[in-house]
């Protein structure tokens, strides 16, 4: 839970940094491409000119609320397109509550504990003002989110 900050190591210049190939990269953005309409949020992961395409339902939270009532994470639906993670109250929704522009977003893995997240396989999006949390059902749900962030963030 604790983000790398090298010069809180005993000795910096020691530290090394190993990066690991999740099996699931290799699978993702392989898909077959079609043309999806932006305004439509009930699509599935797949690849447009605009980047890569993902959506689902997560649970969601924020800080500062704004939102949500009672500050507790919530079921919404996100869908990842046009450089933009974009946040539906459901599937059924025609307008967006809100869109996060990925290219500023820092995204770590994992959801502090304090905020009793309701699994264990979570993502923490930071921006300027704003924390937003979101937990998966399971760890490939949490690898393919990730993933797909990562994939929009460098093709947006």
């Amino acid at each position: 839970e604790q983000i790398l900050h090298w010069s809180s190591l005993a000795c910096p210049s020691n530290a090394s940094l190993i990066i690991k190939k999740f099996p699931t990269v290799g699978l993702m953005g392989e898909g077959s491409k079609h043309s999806v309409n932006p305004s439509s949020p009930k699509i599935n992961l797949e690849e447009t000119s605009k980047g890569p395409v993902k959506a689902g339902y997560l649970k969601y939270k924020e800080e500062p609320s704004k939102l949500l009532s009672a500050n507790k994470f919530q079921d919404r639906y996100f869908v990842l397109r046009e450089g933009k993670l974009w946040l539906y109250k459901d599937m059924k929704s025609s307008k967006a509550e809100k869109a996060f522009p990925i290219r500023s977003l820092k995204v770590y893995l994992g959801v502090k504990k304090k905020l009793k997240p309701p699994t264990n396989w979570g993502l923490t999006l930071l921006s300027e003002k704003h924390h937003w949390y979101l937990c998966c059902d399971g760890q490939n749900s949490q690898l393919d989110w990730l993933n797909s962030i990562f994939m929009a963030q460098h093709k947006a």
